[in-house]
């Protein structure tokens, strides 16, 4: 084993002794005053479908193109907990559509698994809960209808003085 150590480091040597007797110089050498950025070591997933709620390093590498969508994401579930009980209905609404949105697109196109889950869900279950938010979105979309009629009708009876 010592031997193979010290037979690599011999070839090391050689080359670099005939790159600086023809002049050239290799690409590995650097110049005394630089350090080389090292990546660093991101230990790999089990799972690498399933999203995280907060952002762990590396995570573009594990979500690839997915990722822009996914801190999307967590910035709408973040609005969605501040306007949850005390915001008004419309933007409560608002806010559960975007995500709903969001995570369509993340279950259906990328394939991803959204928290709390610790396995990824299969073909089945991905459609499922496509399905799912889709309903919901309806749902929300009716609620919006309805908030719209109550708040014109407060205004209408109050002469325009109930604004919200």
């Amino acid at each position: 084993m010592a031997n193979r150590v010290i037979g690599r480091r011999l070839d090391g040597l050689e080359a670099r002794v005939k790159d600086a007797a023809t002049g050239t110089s290799a690409p590995s050498v650097e110049e005394p005053g630089e350090q080389a950025e090292r990546p660093r070591y991101i230990p790999p997933r089990m799972f690498p479908q399933l999203v995280t709620k907060e952002a762990e390093e590396g995570e573009e590498l594990v979500y690839g193109d997915a990722t822009p969508l996914i801190v999307e994401w967590r910035e709408a579930l973040k609005a969605l907990h501040r306007v949850a009980k005390t915001g008004p209905a419309l933007r409560r609404i608002d806010a559960h559509e975007r995500l709903w949105e969001l995570e369509i697109v993340l279950i259906k196109e990328h394939g991803l698994t959204l928290p709390p889950m610790r396995y990824p869900w299969t073909d089945r279950q991905r459609e499922r809960q496509v399905w799912e938010r889709r309903d919901e979105i309806r749902h929300i979309q009716r609620e919006r209808k309805r908030v719209l009629r109550r708040r014109w009708l407060r205004r209408l009876l109050t002469l325009g003085f109930s604004w919200e």
